[in-house]
């Protein structure tokens, strides 16, 4: 069940930060390629309460652990991401999309990784 919560919870905040990128880039003029690292920064403290109370209920160890754990994991994750996002930028391909392929490798790879970490912060 905790894979399926995270599913929503990854939707809901791919969702939240494609809408953001999308108004960074189109009304406030800001360059595809810096846009999403600001739009990154809010998803992520919109999204940490939900995964906290929700995705992960077993909410053992002090908050500001899971926070830096679930921080961790996703700024690994999205570091790698935003190197293929900008690739992808690099060879033509509209920014939404670029985002939409270089997001599916994060949630393929980042589920298992705050499993790990929270297990670790409970200690």
């Amino acid at each position: 069940m905790t894979f399926v919560r995270y599913g929503v919870h990854s939707i809901g905040g791919f969702a939240l930060n494609v809408a953001l990128l999308a108004v960074l880039v189109e009304l406030a003029g800001m360059h595809a390629a810096v846009a999403p690292i600001l739009s990154v920064a809010v998803t992520f403290l919109v999204c940490f309460p939900v995964a906290d109370q929700w995705v992960f209920s077993n909410r053992n160890g002090p908050l500001h652990r899971r926070f830096v754990a679930y921080i961790s994991v996703l700024t690994s994750a999205k570091a790698i991401s935003y190197v293929g996002y900008v690739v992808l930028l690099l060879v033509g391909l509209h920014y939404l999309v670029a985002w939409l392929v270089a997001s599916c490798v994060v949630f393929l790879t980042s589920y298992r990784s705050h499993r790990v970490l929270r297990q670790a912060v409970a200690g």
